[in-house]
This record gives structure tokens, C-alpha cells and sequence, in this order.
């Protein structure tokens, strides 16, 4: 026996389900009419729920599974029939409409019809596919609106509905909508052929961004226009006005982002980032992903190969989806393989050229040749430009166009003073919920950040906060460990065993977002790292060096009054427009260099796995940002309950709304995208 094509298996306990909500707005113990009821599967959980069910259903070859699950079963065309005459006035509690306006010629004079069905108090519950959905939207923007046999595009539809629609047509039918409820799929879940590699990352976050671009079908309960009470219509038109508009500053900024990204066959320009990838370091992860963010907000679309002349430490990815490729014996041959198909080459972050400091920061004989060298003498055709690196532990510089280390250059603010723009501030308070969470961080505002490198004596911080702590009951350290590869993890633990009352430990693996929410929201940092105190600063934070001079004025600095707004200093905001000035140098080169679009080839499959891997990218921290809002949200436990059982049915209602919110409807995308990633690379 063949499947009917509308039917379905429910899961009343799944409130993403139509089903689910329709029975829901209809309630317990009802008279209902399940119009185009199919196999009555709906019917059946209506049913379940005390209800008594007649049912209308335009399919003869279903109608015999139908008659199994209602009371009384009419077969034909609802729009042809004279439903009073069949049904009698005033004959229902609920009348159900479970995925059928759309497919109704004459919506409106149906809903009109059905009005004298209805007892007093009595309400009309429909389901309705939402043809606004992000899957769709992606369709459009490559010309294609395909019909599919069920779902958003069902090619037996013959009116497509968005959330004003539907309102507009239950008004026009004389109704007043007094309840919408949604369910959820993301934009690559669907039936709709869209895939996530096919399109930029502004244009998919542009697209989630839009109100309803994830919300698969309205769920609404209307009542007739006379019996409405105002106070509960004008409740809902708020609520829906807030809901649509909360989105807008954030849609607003990514169009003015995707205004001028297009959907390039090949990407705008190809760059190879080469440098030290540590990432354990937070110096060098900071700089990978500020350059990174920088290069795509001027070149959009371009598409940066990561490389390690020295080898990748502390891990094979450099935390911004993209793999590292370690370069090997660097020489002529090597290097020219690896610049093959780039138009530039971008040396950044940390570079050592002595042999020795190699071969002891990365364990293995010391090698005589220069590996710095070599990027310049391997892939002699490419522009390569220097910066921002650091030459030994050197300060931060930018190496002129054309020239060799050691030649003309120019100082250049380290890059870590542009990490709000990658780590908004908004995002590292949230994020501090899940580090009190995990234990990483106290619960009081007044925290001061230490972070030492390795060797650095501990003694001259811990002199000047012994006393701070002792007459400020409200005051907590916390140490971090931001550069372990260069042996900071020991004066971390010094300083929590020090002080193991008011000093806990972050780890490195809590990750770099986190060190840099610690730094972004910390009463005074006061660290070793320049690429640390770079960043404190950037947020407004204090950063002092542990020197005694710098710490004569901890004392001050913590009883200074907290402002309601953060203040950047003026040399933090020269650094920054410093940085975009050579940024803008940069893009200009690589624009210079690209190839003529004709000579280039279509994206590798490589390439393409890391526009896929960029995409998740922002998807994950999309993600990561609702998270820790909703953990932040999460009320103070109460005591334990006397009535388990109440306590129980109250958290299956916390779990149910969790479920339905945002980030779980973002993270299945997610899921998906990895387990399909998974699969290929098995």
C-alpha cells in the first residue's frame, strides 16, 4: 500500500510540530471540525485530548483511513459545500485548518462560511507555510523557484502566504488573529534545494537575520472580529512589532556589508596568510583572526590560504575554520609549490629567525637556513608584504612593500587593539556567564585580570594585591593563561595557590574568546603581553606592565568610581585608524596583483571546504553569543519544591521553550553541516 502524500507520524511531546500547536490552540474536551483532515492524523490527537472530531477531506483514496479517526467524515470540496446545512449552526468549539488555506482557491469566502459553525467563544486554528523562509529567499537569489511535491513549495498550492498575509487574511474574513505561534527549521534543513557553500557568509547572516527567516509555518488561533477582546489583539500586535523589529540594526548593518558582495564564481582575490599559529598564544591568535576580519571587510569575497613556515603549535587549525599547512624544510622549491595560485602573500604575527629560538620552541634539530627568507626568494612573481610581525620578540612593525626583513619599515600598533571588532563587547559580558559557570570566574564585577609569561617573578603583583584584597571583601583575581607554548601556565598557578581564596585559574582551553572576555570586562588587567594589554585597552580596561612603578597606581585605580561609559583613550583610537590605514595599503597591493578574471580557475574543492568552513564559522559564534545570553538570562535556583511532581511538569515546560528558541533552531543547522562534513571526510 502507498504512503498518501499528507500524512505524518506526530510527536505531541514536539511543540515544533504543527500538529503539536494546533491541538494546543484548539485545547482539551472540544467540539472540532478538521477541515482537509487527510489520513487524520491531526484528528487523532484532538481526540487523544477528549475532543469530539468531524472531519472534511477532498481525497477519496484516503477518506477510508480517515473515517478511522473521526466521528463524522464528509468527503468533497470544502469550497463547493454548504457547511451549515451539513453541519448545523453553532455546531463546533474549534474549527481546524492543518496546512490548507494555501491550497484553497477561496480562502477568504471558506473562512466566511465557517463563521456561523461557531459557538460563542469558539476560534478558527489554521497552519500555514511561511513562503518567506530563508531557504526560499536563498533560492531567489539564484533565480530558481522550484516546485517540490510537500512542503514550503508544495506545487498543489495556489496562494503563498508571510506572517501579514495571514493576518490580512483572517481581517478580510472577518477575524481577529489573537494568538501565532511558529515552527522552526534553518535555512539548509528544508525541502528547498539550497546549499550552504553556494553563498557568501554576509549573505546567509543577512538572510537569518531577516524576522521569520527561520519560522517554517504560522500557527494562529482567530476569533471572530465581534467577540475579540482589544486588550489581548493589541497585546499580540506589540509583541509581534517587537519581535519583527529586533532585528532591525543588525539587518541594517549587514546589508550595508552585503551591498556590495556579490556571489563571485571565483573568490575576489586568493592571499596567503604565513605566519606563527599558535593556538595557545594568544598574540598570534588574535592576529590571525583580526587580519583575517580585515582583509574580508575590503576585499569581500576574498579567500585566505593559512600556512606555518615554522610548523602550526598547539594545534592543526588556526581557530578560524581554515587548515594549516606546514610549510616543511622551507626552500625555493617548497615555497613557490605553495604560493602556486595566489596573488599575494601576508607574513603576520610573531616571526623568529634565529635557528636556536626555533629549535627550542618547537622541539627538533636547529636548522641553519632562514625560513624568512624564503617566502621572499620562493614565490618571487607574488607581491609579499610584511605585517604587522614582530622580528624576535621585537615590536610590532610593517615591513614596506617590496623590501626584505631588516629593511625600511615603520612601527605598526599591535594588531589586538582592533579586537572589538571581532569580540564585540556585548559578546564578552555574555560570555562571562558561562566562565562563572565553568568556575573560570568569580561572580563579583570587581576582577583584576593577571597574566605573566614565563619567567616573570610573581612576587612584585602579589605584594601589591595582598593588601587590595584584605580591605576589599568585594575584589577577585583571576590568572590567565593566554601563551602557554612560552611557559605562562607556571606563574598562573603561582598566583592562584598564593592567593586560593580570592584568585581563580582560566585555562587556555577555556579558549581565546574567553581570555579576551576576561580582559574586555575586568576592573584592571596587569599583564606581561603587549598583545594583552593592546586589547584591555581597546575595551577601556587599565593594563599596567608588573612593574613596581606601574603598580604604585593599582590602588588608585580600583577605587576609582566605575563610569557608565567606557573610555578609549586617544592613543588606543590612533593605534586603530594606524592599523586601517595599512590594512587599506594592503588591499590595494593584493588588488593590484589579482589575476584577470579570465585566467583564473573555478573554485578547488579545497577552496570551496573552506568557504563551507567559514560559513560555520559564523554560524558557531552566532550560536556561541545566544548561548551565553541564555545562560546569563537563567534565573537564581529556588529551593527544592515539596511537590516533585509539579517541579517536573514546570521543567518539561522550561525544556519544551528552550527547544523552541533561536539558538537550538540555529545550532540543528550546525549539527547537520558537521555530520555532513563527517561523512565526506570518512
Amino acid at each position: 500500500m502507498t504512503t498518501p502524500k499528507y500524512d505524518t507520524e506526530v510527536d505531541v511531546s514536539n511543540e515544533n510540530m504543527s500538529q503539536t500547536l494546533l491541538a494546543l490552540l484548539v485545547g482539551e474536551d472540544q467540539a472540532v471540525l478538521d477541515v482537509g483532515c487527510a489520513t487524520g492524523y491531526t484528528a487523532s490527537v484532538l481526540r487523544a485530548r477528549g475532543c469530539r472530531v468531524d472531519g472534511i477531506e477532498y481525497d477519496a483514496s484516503v477518506a477510508e483511513q480517515a473515517a478511522k479517526q473521526v466521528d463524522r467524515l464528509e468527503v468533497g470540496d470544502v469550497q463547493a459545500m454548504d457547511l451549515v446545512a451539513l453541519f448545523g449552526a453553532g455546531s463546533y468549539d474549534a474549527i481546524v485548518f492543518g496546512d490548507v488555506l494555501e491550497h484553497l482557491t477561496q480562502a477568504e469566502a471558506v473562512l466566511r462560511a465557517c463563521r456561523p459553525l461557531l459557538r460563542p467563544g469558539g476560534a478558527i486554528v489554521a497552519s500555514i507555510p511561511n513562503v518567506a523562509h530563508g531557504a526560499v529567499r536563498l533560492a531567489l537569489l539564484q533565480g530558481r523557484f522550484d516546485y517540490t511535491s510537500t512542503g514550503l513549495l508544495d506545487e498543489t498550492h495556489v496562494r503563498f502566504f508571510t506572517r501579514e498575509s495571514v493576518l490580512s487574511l483572517f481581517a478580510a474574513a472577518g477575524y481577529a488573529v489573537v494568538d501565532v505561534r511558529r515552527t522552526s527549521l534553518g535555512v539548509f534543513e528544508t525541502e528547498v534545494d539550497v546549499s550552504e557553500g553556494d553563498y557568501p557568509v554576509e549573505v546567509v547572516d543577512l538572510v537569518l537575520a531577516q524576522p521569520e527567516a527561520t519560522t517554517y509555518q504560522f500557527v494562529v488561533r482567530a476569533v471572530p472580529v465581534d467577540e475579540a477582546d482589544p486588550k489581548v489583539v493589541q497585546a499580540l500586535t506589540r509583541a509581534e512589532a517587537v519581535r519583527a523589529a529586533h532585528l532591525v540594526p543588525e539587518v541594517a548593518a549587514m546589508a550595508d556589508r552585503v551591498a556590495t558582495t556579490t556571489l563571485p564564481v571565483v573568490p575576489s582575490a586568493r592571499v596567503g596568510l604565513w605566519g606563527s599559529w599558535d593556538l595557545d598564544d594568544l598574540t598570534q591568535a588574535l592576529v590571525g583572526r583580526v587580519v583575517s576580519a580585515e582583509l574580508a571587510r575590503r576585499l569581500p569575497g576574498v579567500l585566505l590560504r593559512f600556512a606555518a613556515p615554522y610548523g602550526p603549535l598547539g594545534g592543526a587549525r588556526t581557530g578560524l575554520g581554515e587548515p594549516v599547512e606546514e610549510l616543511g624544510p622551507v626552500g625555493t622549491v617548497r615555497s613557490r609549490a605553495l604560493a602556486r595560485g595566489l596573488d599575494a602573500v601576508l607574513v603576520v604575527g610573531p616571526v623568529d629567525a634565529d635557528a636556536d629560538v626555533l629549535a627550542a620552541r618547537y622541539a627538533r634539530p636547529a636548522r641553519r637556513d632562514d625560513p624568512t627568507r624564503h617566502l621572499l626568494s620562493g614565490p618571487a612573481d607574488l607581491p609579499v608584504l610584511w605585517g604587522p610581525v614582530s622580528f624576535d620578540n621585537a615590536p610590532t612593525c610593517a615591513v614596506a612593500p617590496g623590501s626584505v626583513p631588516g629593511g625600511p619599515s615603520r612601527p605598526l600598533p599591535d594588531p589586538a587593539v582592533l579586537a572589538p571588532r571581532v569580540v564585540p563587547l556585548e559578546v564578552a559580558e555574555r560570555r562571562t556567564a558561562y566562565l562563572r559557570s565553568a568556575g573560570w570566574l568569580a561572580s563579583s564585577p570587581r576582577v583584576v585580570a593577571v597574566h605573566l609569561t614565563g619567567g616573570t617573578d610573581p612576587q612584585p603583583v602579589l605584594d601589591a594585591l595582598r593588601p587590595l584584597l584584605a580591605d576589599d571583601p568585594g575584589l577577585s583575581v583571576v590568572a590567565l593563561e593566554l601563551e602557554t607554548s612560552r611557559g605562562d601556565a607556571g606563574p598562573a598557578n603561582e598566583v592562584t595557590t598564593a592567593l586560593h581564596l580570592r584568585s581563580l585559574l582560566c585555562p587556555v582551553d577555556a579558549g581565546v574568546d574567553s581570555a579576551v572576555a576576561v580582559l574586555a570586562t575586568s576592573k584592571v588587567v596587569i599583564s606581561t603581553s603587549p598583545a594583552a594589554r593592546a586589547a584591555a585597552q581597546a575595551y577601556g580596561v587599565p593594563a599596567l606592565e608588573p612593574t613596581l612603578t606601574a603598580l604604585a597606581g593599582l590602588a588608585d585605580l580600583l577605587a576609582a568610581k566605575p563610569s557608565r561609559k567606557r573610555v578609549v583613550t586617544d592613543q588606543v583610537r590612533q593605534d586603530q585608524a594606524a592599523l586601517d590605514a595599512w590594512f587599506e595599503e594592503v588591499a590595494e597591493q593584493v588588488r593590484k596583483a589579482v589575476a584577470p578574471a579570465e585566467d583564473r580557475a573555478v573554485l578547488t574543492s579545497t577552496e570551496r571546504y573552506a568557504a563551507m568552513e567559514r560559513a560555520h564559522a559564523a554560524m558557531r559564534t552566532r550560536t556561541s553569543t545566544e548561548v551565553l545570553h541564555a545562560a546569563e538570562s537563567v534565573p537564581v535556583p529556588e529551593a527544592p519544591p515539596e511537590d516533585l511532581g509539579a517541579e517536573v511538569d514546570r521543567l518539561k515546560a522550561e525544556l519544551r521553550a528552550v527547544m523552541s528558541t533561536r539558538t537550538m533552531r540555529t545550532l540543528a543547522p550546525a549539527r547537520t553541516f558537521y555530520s555532513r562534513l563527517r561523512a565526506r571526510l570518512r
